[in-house]
């Protein structure tokens, strides 16, 4: 959304890492700075494309398995671009907002000694049967995140709560 509140632009998930990078380059008025991955053992190569404030991973699973969604998101700032287009999930948690506020909105524990906490805030419709016992749908979702690679916390997807990964 935009400064006064109107949607910008929307993307699925099922886009192309091309069709991010496009869309992302547009809205930010920049090119992305790209590294990539080689990958290890129990993970496939990566393409990451980074600008200020958004990361973009495209990851490209071997033997043409296909095991999670195309490409993950993660928002690290909270207005992006020269537009100020701003990132909020919809209980209004912004990249750099307390993760244990967020946690406490959605009843969800929060460890404070841990280097990493992930927080559920939005999920799409189910894709699959809900695991015996778990208390989370089967679903993609969008998550509040404490990375220790990044200052603060950040808004990340798509994560599968029901299944473990993304």
């Amino acid at each position: 959304m935009d400064t006064n509140g109107a949607e910008v632009e929307t993307i699925s998930y099922d886009a192309s890492a091309e069709q991010f990078v496009g869309m992302f380059t547009s809205l930010m008025k920049a090119e992305p700075a790209i590294t990539e991955n080689p990958g290890g053992m129990e993970s496939s190569p990566t393409t990451m494309y980074t600008w200020d404030g958004f990361e973009l991973a495209d990851d490209h699973e071997r033997d043409g398995g296909v095991s999670d969604m195309n490409v993950a998101v993660t928002f690290t700032k909270p207005q992006l671009g020269p537009r100020a287009i701003t990132v909020a999930t919809i209980q209004g948690f912004k990249p750099g907002d307390d993760l244990r506020w967020l946690a406490k909105y959605m009843n969800e524990p929060f460890n404070e000694d841990a280097d990493f906490n992930q927080i559920q805030a939005e999920h799409g419709a189910p894709i699959g049967d809900q695991l015996p016992g778990s208390p989370y749908s089967n679903s993609n979702s969008v998550t509040g995140q404490n990375l220790y690679q990044h200052e603060g916390s950040v808004v990340f997807a798509p994560w599968n709560f029901g299944i473990g990964h993304v």
